[in-house]
């Protein structure tokens, strides 16, 4: 009986957060290509905005602005 309880947990889990968990794995994959003199650039280039202002979405634009073939990739992986 305990197994069949860990298995609606998991099928459950899946159903919820698999997704989310696929996609999350796949865009570490693709940034994990990158150099460090990458991220160095990108740090450098939210490094200039206003930290209180400063979320997620900014920080892909920033990044979208100067590297647009990264968007591509990412809308790939989110098209799954």
């Amino acid at each position: 009986m305990p197994l069949d309880h860990l298995k609606l947990y998991e099928k459950e889990w899946a159903r919820h957060y698999g997704k989310q968990q696929i996609r999350s794995r796949a865009v570490k994959e693709v940034m994990g290509k990158f150099s460090d003199g990458f991220f160095n650039e990108v740090a450098a280039s939210i490094a200039k905005k206003d930290a209180e202002k400063l979320n997620t979405l900014k920080v892909f634009l920033s990044t979208f602005s100067k590297h647009p073939f990264l968007m591509f990739k990412i809308l790939r992986l989110f098209g799954r």
